[in-house]
């Protein structure tokens, strides 16, 4: 895998094959007060209109919510365990990528550093984007093809 200044990441799967992975940011929450209606945060293309919508369940966005805010608690939520597991072990957390929507369901990817050498840890990506928040990581990605198939075009 490679990186550059921009917006974009490539890599290669299988060896074969060259992704091209967007730089994406969380550009606004949408809390229903309604819990049974879901919840919608909404990823923004860096230096671009485009958008991901991504439909996350109740306690991940109260959990994302606390991470923005930086609400501390007097003990440790699990994200917080997660993360403190994280960095007990000597890993630090470099980005996200959501790499695939199967069913109207998207699969990312927490990547890790550990000794210079990267772990990938299966993961769903409203999971992913409080620890990265929590150990303020703002590389969030999605696959180009995840962009095009899910994306929509900001309105101004």
């Amino acid at each position: 895998m490679f990186y550059d200044d921009s917006a974009e990441i490539s890599r290669i799967r299988s060896g074969k094959e060259r992704i091209v992975m967007v730089e994406m940011q969380l550009r606004r929450m949408i809390v229903n007060e309604r819990p049974c209606n879901g919840q919608l945060i909404v990823l923004g293309e860096k230096g671009g209109d485009r958008e991901l919508n991504v439909l996350i369940g109740q306690h991940e966005i109260m959990m994302l919510k606390v991470s923005v805010d930086q609400v501390s608690h007097p003990r440790p939520m699990t994200h917080d365990l997660l993360t403190n597991v994280i960095t007990g072990l000597g890993a630090e957390v470099v980005r996200l990528e959501i790499r695939e929507l199967r069913e109207a369901t998207f699969f990312g990817t927490l990547v890790l550093n550990k000794g210079g050498k990267e772990i990938e840890i299966d993961c769903r990506p409203s999971d992913a984007l409080v620890i990265c928040k929590l150990n303020d990581v703002h590389q969030v990605f999605v696959e180009e093809a995840v962009l095009e198939e899910a994306g929509t075009i900001r309105q101004k």
